[in-house]
């Protein structure tokens, strides 16, 4: 089993509403980037984590928090948020949501 648990974001192909790459934040540093269509993997260490995306200063997702277990993997999947979902708020303009994926 390994020490580390592994956070796999995926980013669906849309066609509206999908803007250029997004950050990946964990913790508030960013852990790197994600292209339409493209699934990125973080190893983290075992504790609860915070995960974010952004993609210019004011846009973004809500915060999804993640505890994660050592040899764990959680899979969250990243979309433009409907502007009704998003209660017309730049901040929340991208989805991430968890899957139930194994």
């Amino acid at each position: 089993m390994s020490a580390y648990g592994i956070i796999s974001l995926h980013r669906l192909v849309e066609l509206e509403g999908s803007m250029g790459t997004y950050r990946v934040l964990i913790d508030g540093a960013v852990a790197g980037r994600i292209r339409i269509g493209n699934t990125v993997e973080f190893p983290v260490a075992p504790g609860t984590h915070q995960v974010r995306l952004s993609w210019w200063a004011w846009t973004g997702s809500a915060p999804l928090v993640l505890e994660v277990q050592p040899g764990s993997r959680h899979h969250l999947l990243a979309q433009s948020a409907r502007l009704r979902d998003s209660r017309f708020r730049p901040s929340r303009s991208i989805s991430l949501t968890t899957t139930n994926r194994s």
